[in-house]
């Protein structure tokens, strides 16, 4: 999956995930200029089934990275308490960090 940047790896493995298995995929590089970014990706990350965040050091010494995975974590050890996944359910959104070097 390493395609020189993360960004490319991250468009590599949305087009996988697309073509192969059907999934909608989004990944935050391709915001468009002029959209508030920290609203989409709190409403991506509320309405998201999977969260794979791809993680390396800049990732990791990011405030607001740390606040994104932070918000996932808070949904999926809750999606039982929201209504989200019912007892005996998987929780949502399923987490799957992916270590990017």
């Amino acid at each position: 999956l390493h395609c020189g940047s993360m960004s490319e790896s991250a468009l590599a493995l949305k087009n996988h995930l697309q073509s192969e298995l059907g999934l909608k995929v989004w990944v935050c590089v391709e915001m468009p200029g002029g959209v508030d970014f920290r609203d989409e990706i709190v409403k991506s990350v509320k309405t998201c089934s999977v969260f794979l965040p791809l993680i390396n050091t800049k990732w990791a010494c990011s405030g607001e990275c740390k606040d994104e995975y932070s918000l996932a974590k808070r949904l999926n050890l809750t999606s039982h308490e929201r209504g989200k996944t019912k007892a005996g359910q998987s929780r949502l959104p399923a987490m799957m960090p992916i270590a990017f070097p």
